[in-house]
């Protein structure tokens, strides 16, 4: 009886232990085979891929992403565009601002450039040299570009900190749409006299202890701003501390404040530029922006949760305070109302309620980006993954890695001619364009 008993327990254990086995080799090809199901999907095409990850992973929503053709959830993949849009994306010049949210913009256009393998303008400069300005303070000109290898003639894009002049029409491919944008003249003022550290620049004209904050360095020079001296607040670009932002459009410090040229020069900039945006209502001029270049709205979005810098400490004005800076860039206050009034009319012949659907789905896009990007290199399974989509690079990359890289693709690619860069511009770049 002992010795039966004994022989069950033994066959008992090798079931057991046989079952053990199977289940352990079972786990180890479930394994070797998600890990190549894993590499495979890193092997797809990148918008397949973000997709296959929105619906695999359970922390991401459903897509709800609706045609405008045909009020079904779809997917368009890379340069592919949804519902009634046809044809070719275009490319774009745009009028770098400062601190008009411009570097945001920016960002978006050079991928947007990328994504449709656009030649793209960038400084003919070398890396210490300063990379974000094309020319400036002169009027853009060719000479200020990298130049173009034989059989090129024109630039798609161009995207950097310019001052505009009617002869980059020359520059840009025939047809390309000319962009701006502009911010209210109280808060640009607020955000230059921080970001350019006016208050070093005026320091003989504020009376103030070394230990005084900021905040309380602008109140007084906006308290006692017309008996301030009109100077230069970026020497590198000849920014005036006075309607800056008309000095980018082209004209000059003496211009910007005779306030009749001002007036008179509206017409042309509104002839000039297809889209004036407004920092303010920055999601509604990104949907304005897709309808004239063609695009995907998911070509245009950014994944950042604020496209200016945040007032912090939040400087409160009085009325008296708020005037004075509104005389002060008078010429400013009249550029800005002018495209103020332009937009609206522009959002109108949009249609209002199109436009609250389509920012609607533009921030849908942004989050449902987000957390796609979020989901790539996260645990998948038992692993953790740690590649990233090239997409997903470009999102999270700063403007300095961004222009790299750009410069990078247009070198390598043969669009160019760093050979004659070295010999023309007056900052030389490096071999490889940079």
């Amino acid at each position: 009886m002992l010795k039966k008993m004994q022989q069950k327990g033994t066959i008992l254990c090798f079931v057991l232990l046989t079952v053990g086995l199977y289940v352990i080799l079972s786990r180890y090809v479930w394994v070797i085979n998600s890990d190549t199901h894993k590499m495979k999907m890193y092997q797809m095409d990148e918008r397949d891929r973000i997709v296959q990850l929105k619906y695999q992973s359970e922390s991401i929503v459903q897509l709800k992403y609706q045609s405008e053709s045909t009020g079904k959830v779809t997917v368009q993949p890379i340069g592919k565009h949804s519902g009634k849009l046809t044809g070719k994306p275009k490319g774009v010049y745009f009028l770098k601002v400062h601190k008009c949210g411009s570097t945001t913009l920016q960002t978006i256009l050079l991928r947007y450039g990328l994504l449709y393998n656009m030649t793209i303008g960038m400084p003919c400069s070398h890396p210490q040299s300063v990379r974000q300005i094309m020319g400036i303070p002169e009027p853009l000109k060719s000479e200020h570009i990298m130049p173009l290898s034989t059989g090129l003639t024109h630039y798609d894009l161009i995207a950097q900190h310019t001052r505009y002049s009617i002869d980059v029409k020359q520059i840009m491919m025939p047809g390309t749409p000319f962009v701006a944008i502009l911010r209210d003249p109280i808060t640009h003022f607020k955000s230059l006299f921080s970001f350019f550290k006016v208050y070093i620049t005026y320091r003989k004209h504020i009376s103030l202890p070394n230990n005084a904050t900021v905040r309380e360095k602008f109140k007084y020079f906006v308290d006692r701003i017309k008996d301030m001296p009109e100077l230069t607040i970026s020497p590198p670009d000849g920014l005036p501390a006075r309607n800056p932002q008309l000095y980018t459009f082209g004209l000059t410090d003496h211009q910007t404040k005779n306030l009749d040229f001002v007036q008179d020069s509206l017409k042309q900039f509104e002839s000039d530029f297809d889209l004036v945006m407004l920092v303010e209502h920055f999601d509604e001029s990104l949907v304005l922006l897709r309808n004239i270049l063609n695009c995907d709205l998911r070509d245009l979005i950014s994944l950042k949760s604020s496209y200016v810098s945040p007032d912090k400490g939040a400087t409160k004005l009085t009325t008296k305070q708020k005037q004075n800076i509104l005389e002060w860039n008078a010429g400013d206050k009249i550029l800005y109302d002018h495209f103020n009034k332009t937009f609206w009319k522009k959002v109108e012949q949009y249609g209002f309620d199109r436009m609250s659907e389509d920012v609607a789905k533009l921030q849908e896009l942004a989050r449902i980006e987000k957390e796609s990007c979020h989901a790539i290199g996260k645990i998948i399974g038992a692993f953790e993954v740690g590649l990233e989509t090239q997409r997903c690079k470009l999102y999270n990359a700063d403007i300095w890695n961004l222009e790299r890289f750009v410069r990078s693709r247009m070198t390598k690619s043969g669009i160019y001619n760093v050979s004659l860069a070295q010999r023309t511009c007056k900052h030389p770049p490096t071999l490889d364009g940079q």
